[in-house]
């Protein structure tokens, strides 16, 4: 019986964060507009699904990427391919008032995210 209980603790251990992603729980699933940017670049909307995936629907919902995420000690963690440049990485930590912040590596400054109810793109584009 000892044997079973680890090898289910051992299960659920190593299980957990396939599961992290789609986790209802994840306070980050929804969609979010930006709310403040101290670099002043236009307001921009995203989806954060359930399912791992980050869509950046851009400043005019033309859905410019779709991209894996993970979740690591509460951020959530993605990397935009650049064509013809590289990797970018983002890291959105979700705050106690249900914002989002980012902090641009190149300027250090913030931007913010607050949640929207519904999908803000027209036709349901994301």
């Amino acid at each position: 019986m000892r044997s079973l209980t680890l090898s289910v603790v051992a299960w659920m251990a190593l299980s957990a964060p396939a599961f992290a992603a789609s986790d209802p729980e994840n306070p980050y699933v929804g969609f979010w507009t930006m709310s403040s940017d101290e670099d002043g670049t236009p307001n921009d909307t995203m989806e954060i699904r359930a399912d791992g995936t980050y869509v950046s629907h851009g400043w005019s919902c033309q859905v410019a990427n779709v991209i894996p995420y993970h979740l690591h000690r509460g951020d959530l963690y993605a990397t935009i391919e650049i064509p013809g440049k590289g990797p970018i990485s983002i890291v959105f930590r979700h705050l106690e008032n249900d914002t989002i912040s980012f902090t641009s590596p190149r300027t250090r400054n913030n931007a913010f995210y607050s949640r929207l109810r519904t999908n803000p793109c027209p036709g349901g584009k994301g």
